[in-house]
């Protein structure tokens, strides 16, 4: 590390080098799963998080068809595309979106108008902790007509109040056995 100090704005910080070894470079128009992965807005990101995902990728292995693979964005996607599905409540239906998925809002992942023209906002989080799960799901009341938090783990007594909490594992096993099974081997594996 170096340290670097401007006398004209007063600012003092380090810069910070890493020697690469072995470097392999994985393009994103051939892996185009890592768009999910990587933060746009970063130069070096923490994919710990992802670490399994990168070993598959750089040995040239599939993912197994699993749901614990998507990302954070593709599970958002997933649970987009179950909303707009046969397999949702009737009343759940999505007919457009009125935000894009996930980032534009801490609250609300999806929001949109359902086929009945109630406005609907959803909550997804890959967390099972149930204190994180009702303290996002809670930050729901008061928006849309049709609230839902969609959440992983077993099943648990979550109650939040109106809002409808519903599992990941429930949306990808409605979705897996499907003519929906090729967008989620896409969403795995590509």
């Amino acid at each position: 590390s170096k340290r670097t100090d401007d006398n004209e704005t007063g600012y003092r910080g380090f810069f910070y080098g890493f020697e690469l070894i072995d470097v392999v470079i994985l393009e994103n128009s051939e892996n185009t799963i890592l768009l999910s992965a990587v933060p746009s807005y970063s130069t070096i990101s923490h994919i710990i998080k992802h670490r399994e995902r990168f070993n598959y990728i750089y040995n040239k292995i599939e993912l197994p068809l699993e749901l614990k693979y998507l990302t954070p964005k593709l599970t958002e996607l997933m649970c987009l595309e179950w909303l707009r599905s046969d397999y949702c409540p009737k009343d759940w239906k999505i007919k457009y979106q009125l935000l894009l998925v996930g980032g534009n809002n801490a609250k609300i992942d999806i929001y949109g108008k359902t086929i009945n023209d109630k406005i609907i906002a959803c909550q997804v989080t890959t967390t099972n902790e149930k204190k994180l799960i009702e303290e996002k799901g809670e930050k729901l009341n008061g928006v849309g007509d049709i609230r839902i938090m969609f959440c992983a783990g077993e099943e648990q007594n979550i109650n939040i109040e109106g809002v409808e909490v519903i599992l990941l594992q429930e949306v990808w096993d409605s979705l897996i056995g499907s003519e929906y099974r090729a967008m989620l081997e896409k969403l795995v594996n590509e």
